[in-house]
């Protein structure tokens, strides 16, 4: 999953630039963290912001394994309020009905609780809604870092191929990796909150945000061209540049590790942050001062691809930040990118330039590659 930007190449002492990269890559404290032994989510909604409607984190619902065996896989509609739900407000969940909101809510608490499989009898949700439904809770969800969708489904009886009977669910981590990767995240997240608590508006929050991650990852394009497909037979460190772990600890991702530990911080901070994907690559949109906006952060931390030329040797070069790709409109998006809209729900159309950096900052003397 990269993104290859090429300028003409350039002769230097001992090295040759051959291209130009950057891949599909890089408050309020929070309080009372909640581990469970079976599962673990940090809950910050003690001293985030509630004057927006978004829920700002997830809402601890994890019961213990004699719990979840009791009920043998199976979560009954008693269970579910579609409204008073961590889920209000993400940008998926929102566009859903009713009877679909039910259906993800249902899945949701399985994965947080890291349950191996959902038994399913909900005729509401066809086979095909429900593996929508399980890609956007990955798209909803980038606190949940165990979880892709990639190799969950809906199964049916075999009669009817429409209807489900029940839904696998697979994880990148054992739960006891999960507790331990919790509890080594918290803190950096923590500190990253307070050290923007300062900060009022959706901008500043939403550009401390992007030069924090740019500032603080680096771009891993080695890592960077395994496919989900076989995510299998990753090893550890490779699945982390996949998630938020990758970002918060390892301090190195690729696009959907940059996408998701941003959304994570905005979310945090009351921000409404989702995630969009097309042509192999993501990229976020989020909502500032009520106007939707486009940002590229991994295409905002540009990388210098520089090959030895005694050795043959590559080097990558990290170049600062570009803030070309911070909080644009859908045109210039068009531009760089296409939405795959077989994998995204509705997109609204993003017009509003006034939080855009360069707007903001007219005297600047950093580059806007869409001037």
């Amino acid at each position: 999953m990269i993104r290859r930007k090429k300028y003409i190449p350039v002769l230097l002492t001992g090295i040759y630039i051959m291209t130009v990269i950057s891949g599909c890559r890089k408050a309020e404290e929070i309080k009372n963290p909640v581990y469970y032994d079976q599962n673990v989510i940090i809950q910050a909604t003690d001293n985030m912001e509630n004057t927006k409607d978004y829920h700002n984190s997830a809402e601890v619902t994890a019961q213990n394994s004699e719990q979840i065996e009791e009920k043998k896989n199976y979560i009954p509609d008693s269970e579910i309020d579609i409204h008073n739900t961590p889920s209000a407000g993400r940008f998926c969940y929102s566009q859903m009905t009713d009877p679909q909101k039910k259906c993800y809510e249902k899945i949701r608490k399985a994965i947080e609780q890291q349950r191996p499989y959902l038994d399913w009898n909900d005729c509401c949700c066809s086979v095909e809604t429900i593996n929508t439904i399980l890609m956007c809770i990955t798209y909803d969800y980038p606190e949940y870092f165990w979880y892709s969708n990639e190799y969950c489904y809906a199964q049916s009886d075999g009669k009817n191929t429409k209807t489900a009977n029940k839904i696998i669910l697979k994880y990148e981590y054992t739960k006891d990796e999960v507790y331990e990767l919790t509890e080594k995240i918290y803190p950096v997240v923590q500190d990253y909150l307070k050290s923007v608590r300062h900060l009022k508006s959706d901008y500043e929050k939403a550009l401390a945000g992007y030069e924090y991650i740019i500032n603080n990852t680096v771009y891993d394009n080695f890592r960077a061209n395994y496919g989900y497909g076989s995510f299998g037979e990753m090893d550890k460190e490779t699945i982390s540049c996949w998630n938020i772990s990758g970002v918060f600890l390892n301090h190195r991702a690729i696009c959907r590790g940059y996408v998701q530990a941003y959304q994570y911080l905005m979310n945090l901070q009351g921000i409404k942050c989702g995630y969009v994907y097309g042509e192999n690559h993501c990229w976020n949109i989020i909502q500032l001062d009520g106007d939707w906006y486009y940002t590229d952060i991994t295409w905002g931390d540009p990388v210098l691809e520089i090959t030895h030329r005694d050795t043959g040797w590559v080097e990558y070069v990290q170049q600062g930040i570009d803030y070309s790709y911070f909080a644009i409109t859908t045109e210039q998006l068009l531009q760089i990118h296409t939405p795959d809209f077989e994998q995204n729900l509705q997109l609204p159309e993003c017009t509003a330039t006034k939080d855009n950096y360069f707007v903001r900052n007219p005297d600047t003397d950093k580059i806007n590659i869409f001037a």
